[in-house]
């Protein structure tokens, strides 16, 4: 059922991007790699990441297509400096939020603590 509400949330994001006229771009299943997300990261510096994937327990990563680790606590959340991250994933706020969310003044985490449901 959760990936139901991540499938209708991304729908409701998308139409409201294109009413807006806001730039955005979309790693949809196979292309949310760790490689792509790191890289369009380093090249776009982006103000604003919303990711609707999968939390570990233990609040360290956000998760993308096979459960391949997108964003890791301690290991790339550099990537996210002067970033606003929308995080809707089970238990990315404890650990992962707090640490970008400490990367700048300009950073800010929004996600959760317990399960997204």
């Amino acid at each position: 059922m959760q990936n139901k509400y991540l499938y209708l949330y991304k729908h409701i994001d998308k139409q409201f991007r294109r009413k807006n006229n806001i730039q955005y771009s979309d790693f949809d299943r196979k292309q949310a790699t760790r490689e792509n997300v790191e890289k369009y990261l380093k090249k776009r510096k982006p103000k604003l990441i919303i990711f609707n994937g999968h939390g570990l327990d233990d609040s360290t990563a956000i998760l993308g297509h096979n459960n391949e680790i997108l964003i890791e606590a301690k290991k790339n959340t550099d990537l996210l400096k002067d970033t606003t991250v929308y995080a809707r994933a089970c238990f990315s706020s404890k650990v992962l939020g707090r640490e970008v969310a400490d990367k700048s003044e300009k950073n800010a985490y929004i996600g959760y603590s317990g399960r997204f449901t």
